[in-house]
């Protein structure tokens, strides 16, 4: 399949998903039907959009930058994704995302996609810097248990 019709395709999966979830933040807390295909897509997406971000941000993959109108569409997704992940009272979708980026990747990957300005809305620096600080405490106390083996 054409990449830009799997992007255009992850983009309308996005704004279904979007518009799904948002739809339910109005009612109450019943769970329906339409809530849970929301959850569905939204993870979906989210897990598409982790592998894009890794091609084209960490990989640097040439099909993407070669194309104009791939590059359009990748625009379009992530702006549709970041508006999924911002634009709701939960931080829950964009902490899946991130979730999904360091299962798959690891933790310096995306630290390197934290340099991009355009990924801040992902992991903003604040947090990057807090994260760093954590994983070298981490490391030092795993360092000074081995002294103690």
């Amino acid at each position: 399949m054409k990449l830009t019709v799997k992007l255009k395709y992850a983009k309308k999966i996005c704004d279904e998903a979007f518009k799904a979830l948002t739809g339910n933040e109005e009612g109450s807390f019943e769970i329906n039907a339409n809530a849970l295909e929301g959850v569905a897509k939204g993870r979906y997406l989210l897990s598409l959009v982790a592998d894009f971000l890794y091609e084209w941000f960490i990989e640097g993959d040439c099909s993407y930058s070669k194309d104009l109108d791939v590059e359009r569409e990748v625009g379009c997704l992530l702006g549709s994704a970041r508006r999924l992940c911002m634009e709701r009272s939960s931080t829950t979708p964009r902490l899946y995302l991130v979730k999904q980026l360091v299962r798959r990747y690891g933790f310096d990957r995306v630290r390197a996609m934290g340099g991009y300005q355009e990924l801040e809305w992902i992991l903003p620096p604040e947090a990057l810097h807090q994260v760093s600080k954590l994983a070298i405490m981490n490391s030092t106390r795993i360092d000074s248990r081995i002294l103690w083996i």
